[in-house]
């Protein structure tokens, strides 16, 4: 099984195919971006998404439709807490998809879209 996967962030697309697993609704793969490698556990739920990254670089994100929730990211250069807001969020057999925007306070930073394709 392989996953791939797409994110653009304010326009700039960052793209990456990679060996992935699938167990108890847990979509597990490596992202290797630049030097970092990071084991990601996508868990999916009827409606909801939530995306764990451990390694280098660590974030913990829960989608929820229409939700504000808070996020967390971590880097060996420090950490930041921000909420993020759910704007749209597609889950099929072979496909995901996550429209997003990141809020830091009050105030929108970023407007992110994610698809994950499974293959």
């Amino acid at each position: 099984m392989e996953v791939h996967f797409f994110s653009e962030i304010d326009g700039q697309l960052v793209q990456y195919k990679s060996e992935a697993s699938f167990n108890d609704n847990v979509l597990s793969f490596y992202e290797c971006l630049d030097e970092n490698k990071n084991l990601v556990n996508v868990f999916i739920g009827d409606e909801t998404i939530r995306i764990i990254r451990d390694g280098e670089i660590s974030s913990n994100f829960l989608f929820e439709p229409e939700k504000e929730t808070k996020a967390l990211y971590e880097t060996k250069y420090g950490s930041s807490e921000f909420l993020i807001h759910t704007k749209e969020l597609n889950i099929t057999k072979n496909k995901i998809f996550i429209s997003y925007e990141t809020i830091f306070d009050k105030k929108n930073a970023s407007n992110v879209k994610i698809w994950l394709i499974i293959k």
